[in-house]
């Protein structure tokens, strides 16, 4: 197994001392995870219910765990959930920055160093381990700046929901390495930074106090709050809406010219359904634009499907050999 991976037989080597052993593996781990969870979820919706039902919606809810206790004049208890949401999150961030400190050592600083040789009698433990270090420096720095300079919202479920939203953009390029592997990486790494680069100008630069206001002059379709004319949104729907339209589309037209400049002689995209502005700018990239239906509003793929399964190649195939053969 790849080293930035967890293999799913390490994790009950962790957890399974009192719990999986002690069942004789007759249940698998993936059932005790769950199960957990489950008990761990099952408070939840007790103290939503009893924090809205005491503050309304005057306080944030990640702050009900603790006002709970102290509005009722149990600080002890306010003081022993504190401790366990300090232990829980200092657990978050160890976890998360060996996670992406082994990832960014093992994808980008390590095949460098081999590249160019840096590790003596090619031994490269040691830079090995100075280059984890360094980006563990590095994330929890970047970190540390976000909360500064754009950290707003105090509230988890705001900056779950930003991270959410900015992992989706990885989603068209997981669509495309499952069921279209032979697509350009170029085009992939195309469509991933437009969207990027989207959503970061509705979501990020309008938290940037300075770019506030310069944004502020600009014309209410280009402004990020109603970018596109999609205002009436909130602004994570508008941010993943758009980031991943125009993901989407720029790794179609970044494949189409690739294709161009593999030499073919026609290049035809073809797409069962599509916003009617994008049909005219694709139409500029390829020989050919083949479009079933244009709707408007449009909003998403799956909205105009009675069945949205995957279509494999095979099922292509013969439907080209179909099309061939009425055609001759």
């Amino acid at each position: 197994p790849r080293p930035d991976r967890v293999h799913p037989d390490a994790v009950p080597a962790q957890l399974q001392p009192m719990s999986v052993r002690a069942l004789g593996r007759h249940v698998p781990w993936p059932l005790l995870a769950a199960l957990l969870l489950l008990l761990v979820a099952l408070p939840i919706p007790i103290l939503a219910g009893a924090g809205l039902q005491t503050f309304g919606e005057h306080l944030p809810a990640d702050l009900y765990v603790l006002a709970l206790p102290l509005a009722e004049g149990r600080s002890g208890l306010a003081l022993l959930a504190f401790l366990g949401g300090l232990s829980a999150a200092t657990g978050m961030v160890i976890l998360a920055s060996l996670a992406l400190s082994i990832m960014i050592g093992n994808h980008w600083l390590a095949p460098l160093a081999i590249e160019r040789r840096l590790g003596a009698s090619g031994d490269l433990r040691g830079i090995v381990l100075i280059e984890r270090r360094i980006a563990i420096a590095l994330v929890l720095f970047a970190s540390w700046l976000y909360s500064r300079a754009l950290g707003q919202s105090e509230a988890l479920a705001d900056l779950g929901s930003l991270a959410f939203s900015a992992f989706a953009q990885l989603a068209p390029a997981a669509w495309i390495a499952v069921y279209r592997p032979n697509l350009p990486a170029r085009a992939v790494a195309a469509g991933i930074l437009a969207g990027v680069l989207t959503w970061s100008y509705v979501l990020i630069l309008p938290m940037w106090p300075s770019a506030a206001e310069s944004l502020a002059g600009l014309p209410s379709w280009l402004a990020p709050q109603s970018l596109f004319g999609l205002g009436e949104l909130d602004r994570i729907s508008r941010a993943v809406l758009l980031s991943l339209g125009i993901n989407v589309a720029s790794t179609a037209i970044a494949a189409l010219r690739w294709a161009r400049a593999q030499g073919a002689a026609r290049v035809v995209l073809s797409v069962p359904v599509a916003p009617p502005g994008s049909v005219p700018k694709l139409a500029r990239e390829a020989d050919e634009v083949v479009v079933l239906e244009t709707p408007e509003p449009f909003f998403a793929v799956g909205e105009w499907y009675r069945r949205f399964d995957q279509t494999s190649d095979e099922e292509v195939v013969e439907a080209l050999r179909r099309a061939a053969g009425t055609a001759a």
